[in-house]
């Protein structure tokens, strides 16, 4: 929803159709929403991403391997602008976000019922995120990277 929203806010603003509305999603370096220095009118920040599968070099602004026993890490903080020329990449892993939706899938009729079909939980992909990698897409992908809110 706040994706297409802001698409329709800046397709308006800018009298250009949706259709020729490209994003252009830049990591930042820092990680709290209070060091943004400046405000920007056509510019969005995500933060409060997690990655999983691998983590963020912040320095050399790639994916990196995940240390040995770490399942999460925090992602920094994620700049959408919305742009009319399509920005073609190379050496990126089309990340996946999703969010987790629980549901609750108790039926009131049925009194025997297990923790584990009681509730379940939905990943509903939201979009993807462009991540510069040294390393070869299908390592990222057998790894399950992908980033959560």
């Amino acid at each position: 929803m706040f994706l297409s929203v802001s698409k329709l806010m800046f397709s308006r603003k800018h009298n250009v159709p949706i259709k020729k509305i490209y994003s252009d999603l830049k990591i930042l370096t820092i990680y709290e929403p209070s060091k943004i220095e400046k405000k920007f009118n056509d510019n969005f920040f995500i933060y409060g991403l997690y990655l999983i599968g691998a983590q963020w070099d912040s320095e050399k602004m790639t994916l990196t391997n995940s240390v040995p026993g770490m399942y999460r890490y925090d992602m920094p903080i994620i700049c959408l602008k919305f742009v009319t020329k399509e920005i073609i990449l190379q050496n990126v892993y089309k990340c996946p976000v999703y969010t987790i939706c629980v549901e609750n899938n108790i039926k009131k009729s049925n009194a025997n019922f297990t923790r584990s079909n009681q509730m379940r939980s939905l990943h509903i992909h939201i979009m993807t995120v462009p991540l510069k990698t040294n390393i070869c897409v299908a390592h990222w992908i057998r790894r399950g990277t992908a980033l959560y809110c």
